[in-house]
C-alpha cells in the first residue's frame, strides 16, 4: 500500500488558505508510466515481451522517487532501447490512467504517434516488435484498453493496416 500526503489549499476572495498536511493510503502499491506507440503508417502498436511463457505489454515501468509520469515514460522508452522516428509533440496530451487491480498498480499510458520506430533489444526483454490491431498477442484485457485509448484520441488510425486501399 503507497502512502500520499498533500496540503489541501482553499481560496477565499482571491486569497490562498492552506490547510493542515494530510497523509492517505492509497488502494495500490506501484505506479507505471507505458508507451502506447502507434505508426502512422499501419496503426501497428509496439509491444514488450518480458517472459517467454509471457504475454506482451506496453513499453514502460515504474516511476522513479521524485519523477514525472511524463519523465518515467521518456526514460523507459530509451532504457528499453527504443529509438522513436517523426514522434509528434502532443503525446504528453494523450494520457489515460488505468488501473490493475491483480498487480495494484496505477498505470499512466501515453499515447505517441511516430512515423517509425527502432526496436533495440535490451536486458529487460525478450522481444520488442510491431503488433497488428487485430492481433490479440497482450496481457489479458490490455488489447480493449489500447484500441480505446487510440479510439479516443486517434480514430483516424484505427484499423489502418487492415483497410484495402
Amino acid at each position: 500500500m503507497m502512502k500520499a500526503e498533500y496540503v489541501p489549499i482553499f481560496k477565499s476572495a482571491g486569497v490562498e488558505i492552506k490547510g493542515p498536511t494530510k497523509v492517505v493510503n492509497l488502494p495500490f502499491s506501484r505506479t507505471s508510466a507505458r508507451a502506447i506507440i502507434v505508426r502512422r503508417s499501419d496503426g501497428e502498436i509496439v509491444g514488450a515481451l518480458h517472459s517467454p511463457e509471457g504475454k506482451f505489454a506496453l513499453p514502460g515501468g515504474d516511476l522513479e522517487d521524485g519523477e514525472s509520469p511524463m519523465q518515467a515514460v521518456t526514460r523507459e522508452i530509451e532504457e528499453e532501447n527504443i529509438h522513436l522516428r517523426g514522434s509528434d509533440d502532443r503525446w504528453q496530451d494523450r494520457m489515460q490512467v488505468s488501473y490493475f487491480d491483480g498487480y495494484r498498480e496505477l498505470a499512466f499510458w501515453f499515447l505517441f504517434v511516430v512515423d517509425d520506430a527502432k526496436l533495440g533489444q535490451c536486458e529487460e526483454t525478450i522481444e520488442v516488435r510491431w503488433i497488428s490491431q487485430g492481433e490479440d498477442l497482450w496481457h489479458p484485457l490490455m488489447q480493449k484498453r489500447i484500441l480505446l485509448v487510440m479510439e479516443r484520441y486517434v480514430p483516424e488510425l484505427m484499423n489502418v493496416g487492415l483497410m484495402v486501399h
